[in-house]
Protein backbone atom coordinates (compact mmCIF):
# COMPACT_ATOMS: atom_id res chain seq x y z
CA UNK A 1 0.00 0.00 0.00
CA UNK A 2 1.54 3.22 -0.84
CA UNK A 3 0.10 7.11 0.63
CA UNK A 4 0.49 10.11 -0.56
CA UNK A 5 3.91 12.31 1.31
CA UNK A 6 2.61 14.63 3.99
CA UNK A 7 4.45 17.60 2.77
CA UNK A 8 2.98 17.85 -1.23
CA UNK A 9 1.64 21.00 -2.56
CA UNK A 10 -0.53 21.08 -5.42
CA UNK A 11 -1.68 23.72 -7.33
CA UNK A 12 -4.73 23.41 -10.10
CA UNK A 13 -4.86 24.94 -13.63
CA UNK A 14 -7.35 24.33 -16.18
CA UNK A 15 -7.85 20.41 -14.87
CA UNK A 16 -4.15 20.13 -14.44
CA UNK A 17 -2.54 19.26 -11.57
CA UNK A 18 1.01 20.24 -10.34
CA UNK A 19 2.25 18.46 -7.26
CA UNK A 20 5.33 20.44 -5.61
CA UNK A 21 7.25 17.38 -3.31
CA UNK A 22 8.46 19.60 0.06
CA UNK A 23 10.84 16.01 0.15
CA UNK A 24 12.45 16.23 -2.78
CA UNK A 25 11.73 19.74 -4.55
CA UNK A 26 10.60 17.67 -7.46
CA UNK A 27 7.20 18.90 -9.31
CA UNK A 28 5.59 16.80 -11.68
CA UNK A 29 2.09 17.37 -13.62
CA UNK A 30 -1.29 15.28 -13.75
CA UNK A 31 -4.78 16.02 -15.26
CA UNK A 32 -7.08 16.59 -12.39
CA UNK A 33 -9.28 13.37 -12.99
CA UNK A 34 -5.85 11.48 -12.23
CA UNK A 35 -5.01 12.57 -9.62
CA UNK A 36 -7.99 12.50 -7.39
CA UNK A 37 -7.64 8.99 -8.35
CA UNK A 38 -3.91 9.09 -7.34
CA UNK A 39 -5.49 10.33 -4.14
CA UNK A 40 -7.54 7.76 -3.20
CA UNK A 41 -4.82 5.54 -3.76
CA UNK A 42 -6.26 4.16 -7.03
CA UNK A 43 -3.60 3.51 -8.71
CA UNK A 44 -4.72 1.53 -12.04
CA UNK A 45 -5.07 4.31 -14.12
CA UNK A 46 -1.74 5.42 -14.16
CA UNK A 47 1.25 3.73 -15.94
CA UNK A 48 4.21 2.11 -14.34
CA UNK A 49 6.76 4.99 -15.41
CA UNK A 50 4.43 7.53 -13.70
CA UNK A 51 4.22 5.03 -10.81
CA UNK A 52 8.02 4.86 -10.26
CA UNK A 53 8.30 8.88 -11.06
CA UNK A 54 6.11 9.40 -8.35
CA UNK A 55 8.11 7.21 -5.76
CA UNK A 56 10.95 8.45 -6.90
CA UNK A 57 10.31 11.82 -6.37
CA UNK A 58 8.84 11.01 -2.35
CA UNK A 59 5.51 12.66 -3.75
CA UNK A 60 4.28 8.64 -2.83
CA UNK A 61 5.85 7.15 -0.41
CA UNK A 62 5.41 3.48 1.24
CA UNK A 63 2.29 3.29 3.70
CA UNK A 64 4.60 2.48 6.45
CA UNK A 65 7.18 5.37 5.81
CA UNK A 66 7.35 7.79 8.84
CA UNK A 67 8.11 10.93 7.11
CA UNK A 68 8.80 12.47 10.97
CA UNK A 69 11.36 9.71 11.68
CA UNK A 70 13.50 9.98 8.03
CA UNK A 71 13.21 14.39 8.63
CA UNK A 72 14.70 13.85 12.28
CA UNK A 73 17.55 11.04 10.83
CA UNK A 74 18.67 13.81 8.12
CA UNK A 75 18.93 16.59 10.23
CA UNK A 76 21.05 14.86 13.12
CA UNK A 77 23.15 13.65 10.32
CA UNK A 78 24.01 16.84 9.12
CA UNK A 79 24.02 18.49 12.15
CA UNK A 80 26.94 16.66 13.34
CA UNK A 81 28.51 15.85 10.53
CA UNK A 82 32.35 17.36 10.70
CA UNK A 83 33.09 16.87 6.67
CA UNK A 84 32.20 20.90 6.47
CA UNK A 85 33.70 23.32 8.21
CA UNK A 86 31.39 27.03 8.30
CA UNK A 87 33.35 30.19 9.65
CA UNK A 88 32.26 33.32 10.04
CA UNK A 89 35.13 35.40 10.80
CA UNK A 90 34.95 39.19 12.20
CA UNK A 91 38.53 40.71 11.50
CA UNK A 92 36.66 43.76 13.33
CA UNK A 93 33.87 45.20 15.04
CA UNK A 94 33.96 48.80 13.74
CA UNK A 95 32.10 50.05 11.29
CA UNK A 96 31.90 53.07 9.03
CA UNK A 97 28.36 53.19 8.80
CA UNK A 98 25.56 54.35 11.37
CA UNK A 99 22.73 52.27 9.85
CA UNK A 100 19.51 53.12 12.24
CA UNK A 101 18.24 49.87 12.87
CA UNK A 102 21.35 48.17 13.27
CA UNK A 103 21.30 45.16 15.51
CA UNK A 104 25.09 44.79 16.43
CA UNK A 105 27.09 45.74 19.53
CA UNK A 106 29.78 47.90 18.07
CA UNK A 107 33.24 48.64 18.90
CA UNK A 108 35.80 49.74 17.79
CA UNK A 109 38.38 46.97 17.86
CA UNK A 110 40.18 44.84 15.34
CA UNK A 111 41.72 41.12 15.57
CA UNK A 112 45.01 41.00 17.31
CA UNK A 113 48.13 38.61 15.68
CA UNK A 114 47.39 36.25 18.23
CA UNK A 115 43.95 35.54 17.67
CA UNK A 116 44.74 35.24 13.72
CA UNK A 117 47.57 32.73 14.43
CA UNK A 118 44.91 30.89 16.96
CA UNK A 119 42.14 30.61 14.43
CA UNK A 120 44.31 29.51 11.46
CA UNK A 121 45.60 26.53 14.04
CA UNK A 122 42.19 25.68 14.69
CA UNK A 123 41.05 25.49 11.02
CA UNK A 124 45.08 23.07 10.54
CA UNK A 125 43.62 21.00 13.76
CA UNK A 126 40.29 19.81 11.86
CA UNK A 127 41.93 19.81 8.14
CA UNK A 128 42.78 16.59 7.78
CA UNK A 129 38.82 15.43 8.24
CA UNK A 130 37.59 17.71 5.94
CA UNK A 131 36.05 17.94 2.62
CA UNK A 132 34.94 22.02 2.69
CA UNK A 133 36.28 24.81 4.20
CA UNK A 134 33.65 28.15 3.85
CA UNK A 135 34.29 31.12 5.21
CA UNK A 136 31.90 34.19 5.51
CA UNK A 137 33.60 37.65 6.14
CA UNK A 138 31.33 39.98 8.32
CA UNK A 139 32.33 42.92 10.65
CA UNK A 140 31.35 45.54 11.97
CA UNK A 141 32.68 46.66 8.26
CA UNK A 142 35.05 43.98 7.56
CA UNK A 143 36.74 45.92 4.58
CA UNK A 144 38.18 47.99 7.62
CA UNK A 145 39.61 44.61 8.08
CA UNK A 146 41.23 44.34 4.68
CA UNK A 147 44.54 43.22 5.53
CA UNK A 148 43.37 40.78 8.13
CA UNK A 149 40.88 39.15 5.78
CA UNK A 150 44.08 39.03 3.20
CA UNK A 151 46.36 37.48 5.88
CA UNK A 152 43.80 34.70 7.32
CA UNK A 153 42.44 33.89 3.47
CA UNK A 154 46.34 33.21 2.33
CA UNK A 155 46.93 31.00 5.22
CA UNK A 156 43.75 29.42 4.68
CA UNK A 157 43.48 28.90 1.17
CA UNK A 158 47.33 27.48 1.40
CA UNK A 159 46.09 24.85 3.86
CA UNK A 160 43.03 23.92 1.62
CA UNK A 161 45.05 23.50 -1.05
CA UNK A 162 47.38 21.34 0.57
CA UNK A 163 45.09 18.91 1.86
CA UNK A 164 42.80 19.00 -0.96
CA UNK A 165 40.26 20.83 0.79
CA UNK A 166 37.65 23.34 -1.24
CA UNK A 167 37.56 26.49 -0.48
CA UNK A 168 34.90 29.30 -0.30
CA UNK A 169 34.56 32.27 0.54
CA UNK A 170 32.14 35.54 0.45
CA UNK A 171 31.76 38.41 2.24
CA UNK A 172 29.05 40.50 3.81
CA UNK A 173 30.12 44.31 2.71
CA UNK A 174 28.28 47.97 3.12
CA UNK A 175 30.44 48.71 0.40
CA UNK A 176 31.25 52.20 1.28
CA UNK A 177 34.76 50.64 1.10
CA UNK A 178 34.86 49.03 -2.87
CA UNK A 179 37.94 49.90 -4.58
CA UNK A 180 40.01 48.38 -7.08
CA UNK A 181 42.95 47.34 -4.54
CA UNK A 182 40.28 45.65 -2.48
CA UNK A 183 38.45 44.22 -4.95
CA UNK A 184 41.87 42.92 -6.53
CA UNK A 185 42.49 41.25 -2.59
CA UNK A 186 39.01 39.70 -3.01
CA UNK A 187 40.24 38.09 -6.49
CA UNK A 188 43.21 37.04 -5.01
CA UNK A 189 41.87 35.08 -1.56
CA UNK A 190 38.95 33.01 -3.52
CA UNK A 191 36.12 35.89 -1.80
CA UNK A 192 33.91 35.26 -4.93
CA UNK A 193 30.40 36.43 -3.54
CA UNK A 194 29.63 39.72 -2.14
CA UNK A 195 26.16 40.74 -0.46
CA UNK A 196 25.59 44.95 -0.05
CA UNK A 197 22.58 46.88 0.89
CA UNK A 198 20.89 49.36 -0.75
CA UNK A 199 17.41 50.60 1.03
CA UNK A 200 15.43 52.36 -1.20
CA UNK A 201 16.40 55.00 -3.63
CA UNK A 202 18.71 57.72 -2.77
CA UNK A 203 16.46 60.11 -0.83
CA UNK A 204 15.36 57.00 1.29
CA UNK A 205 18.65 54.78 1.74
CA UNK A 206 20.48 57.42 3.26
CA UNK A 207 18.43 58.66 5.70
CA UNK A 208 19.12 55.05 6.91
CA UNK A 209 22.10 54.11 5.72
CA UNK A 210 25.12 57.15 6.21
CA UNK A 211 28.57 57.04 7.50
CA UNK A 212 29.46 58.34 10.91
CA UNK A 213 30.71 61.46 9.56
CA UNK A 214 26.59 61.48 8.52
CA UNK A 215 27.54 61.44 4.65
CA UNK A 216 25.42 60.09 1.91
CA UNK A 217 26.60 56.65 0.50
CA UNK A 218 24.08 55.61 -1.78
CA UNK A 219 25.79 56.43 -5.10
CA UNK A 220 29.48 55.51 -4.10
CA UNK A 221 27.55 51.96 -3.68
CA UNK A 222 25.90 51.92 -7.02
CA UNK A 223 29.42 52.94 -7.97
CA UNK A 224 31.34 49.75 -6.13
CA UNK A 225 28.53 47.31 -7.45
CA UNK A 226 29.15 48.46 -10.86
CA UNK A 227 33.31 47.97 -10.06
CA UNK A 228 32.40 44.12 -8.54
CA UNK A 229 29.97 43.91 -11.56
CA UNK A 230 32.43 44.21 -14.15
CA UNK A 231 34.66 41.90 -12.26
CA UNK A 232 32.24 39.42 -12.78
CA UNK A 233 31.68 39.01 -8.46
CA UNK A 234 28.26 36.63 -7.79
CA UNK A 235 26.95 39.53 -6.43
CA UNK A 236 23.42 39.83 -4.01
CA UNK A 237 22.07 43.09 -3.01
CA UNK A 238 20.06 42.99 0.03
CA UNK A 239 17.03 45.36 0.71
CA UNK A 240 16.38 45.66 4.46
CA UNK A 241 12.50 46.55 4.50
CA UNK A 242 10.31 48.21 7.22
CA UNK A 243 7.32 50.73 7.24
CA UNK A 244 10.04 53.77 6.67
CA UNK A 245 10.68 52.45 3.12
CA UNK A 246 8.20 50.44 1.87
CA UNK A 247 6.65 52.35 -0.50
CA UNK A 248 9.92 52.91 -2.29
CA UNK A 249 11.32 49.90 -3.18
CA UNK A 250 9.44 49.69 -6.19
CA UNK A 251 11.94 52.76 -7.46
CA UNK A 252 14.91 51.16 -6.13
CA UNK A 253 14.44 48.00 -8.03
CA UNK A 254 13.67 50.17 -10.98
CA UNK A 255 16.48 52.58 -10.59
CA UNK A 256 18.97 49.40 -10.25
CA UNK A 257 17.35 48.00 -13.61
CA UNK A 258 18.54 50.96 -15.48
CA UNK A 259 22.08 51.07 -14.24
CA UNK A 260 22.27 47.56 -16.77
CA UNK A 261 23.04 45.31 -13.43
CA UNK A 262 21.13 42.46 -14.50
CA UNK A 263 20.93 39.12 -13.44
CA UNK A 264 22.20 39.90 -10.21
CA UNK A 265 20.56 38.43 -6.86
CA UNK A 266 18.03 40.51 -5.03
CA UNK A 267 17.10 39.38 -1.21
CA UNK A 268 14.31 41.29 0.56
CA UNK A 269 14.83 41.35 4.36
CA UNK A 270 12.66 42.39 7.15
CA UNK A 271 13.89 45.11 9.60
CA UNK A 272 13.14 43.41 13.12
CA UNK A 273 14.25 44.82 16.52
CA UNK A 274 15.22 41.32 18.25
CA UNK A 275 18.51 42.23 19.73
CA UNK A 276 19.57 44.52 22.64
CA UNK A 277 21.48 46.56 20.04
CA UNK A 278 17.94 47.59 18.15
CA UNK A 279 15.59 46.74 20.91
CA UNK A 280 14.23 50.72 20.68
CA UNK A 281 13.60 50.80 16.57
CA UNK A 282 9.96 51.16 15.66
CA UNK A 283 9.79 50.70 12.49
CA UNK A 284 9.46 47.58 12.04
CA UNK A 285 6.49 45.49 10.18
CA UNK A 286 4.85 42.33 11.13
CA UNK A 287 6.27 38.91 9.82
CA UNK A 288 2.68 37.80 8.27
CA UNK A 289 2.76 41.53 6.86
CA UNK A 290 6.25 41.23 5.26
CA UNK A 291 5.72 38.26 3.66
CA UNK A 292 2.42 39.61 1.24
CA UNK A 293 5.12 42.73 0.97
CA UNK A 294 8.28 40.08 0.01
CA UNK A 295 6.21 38.24 -2.70
CA UNK A 296 5.05 41.08 -4.34
CA UNK A 297 8.84 42.53 -4.97
CA UNK A 298 10.28 38.98 -5.71
CA UNK A 299 7.61 38.94 -8.55
CA UNK A 300 9.06 42.68 -9.50
CA UNK A 301 12.11 41.58 -9.04
CA UNK A 302 11.92 38.20 -11.04
CA UNK A 303 10.38 40.34 -13.90
CA UNK A 304 12.64 43.53 -13.87
CA UNK A 305 15.31 40.82 -15.34
CA UNK A 306 16.87 40.04 -11.42
CA UNK A 307 17.91 36.18 -9.95
CA UNK A 308 15.79 35.83 -7.05
CA UNK A 309 16.71 32.77 -4.70
CA UNK A 310 13.89 30.13 -3.91
CA UNK A 311 11.68 29.33 -1.03
CA UNK A 312 11.11 26.46 -1.56
CA UNK A 313 14.02 24.67 -1.95
CA UNK A 314 13.73 20.94 0.72
CA UNK A 315 15.93 21.61 3.77
CA UNK A 316 17.77 19.53 6.67
CA UNK A 317 18.78 22.56 8.60
CA UNK A 318 17.20 25.84 9.12
CA UNK A 319 20.42 27.58 9.70
CA UNK A 320 24.05 26.82 10.15
CA UNK A 321 23.79 28.26 14.12
CA UNK A 322 21.96 24.86 14.62
CA UNK A 323 25.48 22.93 13.64
CA UNK A 324 28.08 21.81 15.51
CA UNK A 325 31.10 22.60 13.17
CA UNK A 326 29.35 25.75 12.45
CA UNK A 327 31.35 29.27 14.02
CA UNK A 328 31.19 33.07 14.72
CA UNK A 329 34.34 34.16 15.86
CA UNK A 330 34.18 37.92 16.81
CA UNK A 331 37.17 39.66 16.75
CA UNK A 332 38.68 39.08 20.41
CA UNK A 333 38.62 35.35 18.99
CA UNK A 334 35.39 34.76 21.45
CA UNK A 335 32.88 32.68 19.74
CA UNK A 336 29.27 32.49 19.50
CA UNK A 337 26.54 30.23 17.71
CA UNK A 338 24.61 33.09 15.50
CA UNK A 339 24.99 36.27 13.76
CA UNK A 340 22.68 38.13 15.75
CA UNK A 341 24.80 37.27 18.83
CA UNK A 342 27.91 38.72 17.33
CA UNK A 343 29.51 41.08 20.19
CA UNK A 344 27.47 39.81 22.80
CA UNK A 345 29.71 38.36 25.45
CA UNK A 346 26.51 36.91 27.11
CA UNK A 347 26.12 34.80 25.08
CA UNK A 348 29.74 33.72 23.49
CA UNK A 349 29.81 29.37 23.81
CA UNK A 350 33.66 30.21 24.66
CA UNK A 351 36.63 31.08 22.73
CA UNK A 352 39.65 29.81 20.49
CA UNK A 353 43.03 29.73 22.28
CA UNK A 354 46.41 29.05 21.89
CA UNK A 355 47.19 26.12 19.49
CA UNK A 356 43.57 26.50 18.36
CA UNK A 357 41.83 24.80 21.08
CA UNK A 358 37.90 25.65 20.82
CA UNK A 359 37.53 25.85 24.74
CA UNK A 360 33.91 25.40 25.42
CA UNK A 361 33.16 28.13 29.01
CA UNK A 362 29.35 28.35 28.28
CA UNK A 363 28.24 25.13 27.73
CA UNK A 364 24.32 26.05 28.07
CA UNK A 365 24.39 28.59 25.17
CA UNK A 366 25.72 25.63 23.46
CA UNK A 367 23.71 23.23 23.79
CA UNK A 368 20.98 25.55 23.43
CA UNK A 369 21.68 25.88 19.72
CA UNK A 370 23.13 22.46 18.80
CA UNK A 371 20.58 20.57 20.62
CA UNK A 372 17.65 22.67 18.87
CA UNK A 373 15.06 20.44 16.58
CA UNK A 374 11.63 21.14 15.13
CA UNK A 375 10.85 17.49 15.41
CA UNK A 376 11.01 18.41 18.82
CA UNK A 377 8.60 21.39 18.61
CA UNK A 378 4.60 20.25 18.86
CA UNK A 379 3.71 22.89 16.42
CA UNK A 380 6.54 22.47 13.85
CA UNK A 381 6.45 18.99 13.64
CA UNK A 382 2.76 19.12 12.70
CA UNK A 383 3.27 21.68 10.15
CA UNK A 384 3.03 21.21 6.19
CA UNK A 385 6.12 23.41 5.16
CA UNK A 386 8.34 21.70 7.78
CA UNK A 387 10.60 20.38 5.20
CA UNK A 388 11.49 23.66 3.47
CA UNK A 389 11.72 25.37 6.73
CA UNK A 390 12.48 22.95 9.14
CA UNK A 391 12.09 25.49 12.30
CA UNK A 392 13.11 28.49 10.75
CA UNK A 393 15.32 31.07 12.70
CA UNK A 394 15.92 29.65 16.22
CA UNK A 395 16.74 33.05 17.34
CA UNK A 396 13.42 33.84 16.58
CA UNK A 397 11.52 31.16 17.94
CA UNK A 398 12.29 32.58 21.15
CA UNK A 399 9.99 35.51 20.18
CA UNK A 400 7.33 32.42 18.84
CA UNK A 401 8.36 34.19 15.37
CA UNK A 402 7.90 31.76 12.26
CA UNK A 403 9.48 32.42 8.80
CA UNK A 404 7.31 34.41 6.75
CA UNK A 405 6.81 31.36 4.13
CA UNK A 406 4.58 29.83 6.92
CA UNK A 407 2.18 32.74 6.51
CA UNK A 408 1.77 32.84 2.76
CA UNK A 409 2.84 29.31 1.39
CA UNK A 410 0.17 28.58 -0.72
CA UNK A 411 1.17 32.03 -2.57
CA UNK A 412 4.69 31.14 -2.88
CA UNK A 413 3.97 27.54 -3.79
CA UNK A 414 1.79 29.27 -6.59
CA UNK A 415 4.47 31.77 -7.93
CA UNK A 416 7.54 29.79 -7.87
CA UNK A 417 5.96 26.70 -9.76
CA UNK A 418 4.63 29.25 -12.35
CA UNK A 419 8.50 30.82 -12.48
CA UNK A 420 10.13 26.70 -12.76
CA UNK A 421 7.02 25.70 -15.27
CA UNK A 422 8.40 28.77 -16.92
CA UNK A 423 11.60 28.00 -17.07
CA UNK A 424 10.80 24.72 -18.66
CA UNK A 425 9.22 25.63 -21.23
Amino acid sequence: MYKLSTYNFTTINNDIVHIFSGISGAIIEFPLDIYEEIKKNDLKSISNSDKQTLLKTNILIEGSTDEKHLLNAKLITDKYQKKHLNLTILPTLNCNFACTYCYEHKREIKMSNETIHNIIDFVKNQINSLETLNVTWMGGEPLLGIEEIEHISKKLIHLSNQHNVKYISDIITNGYLINNSNIHILKTNKINKVQITLDGPPEIHDKRRFTKSNKSTFFNIINSIHLLYREKFDITIRINIDDSNVDHIEELLCMINKENLLNINVSFAQVTNDTDACADYGQCITTSQFGLIENKFRKLALNKGFRISSHLNPRSISCGAVMVNNYVINPDGTVVKCWNEIGNSNHSIGNISAGGKLVINNPNRNDYWISYSPIKDSKCKECTILPVCMGGCHWQKENNKCPTIKYIYKKVIDFELNVLLHSQN
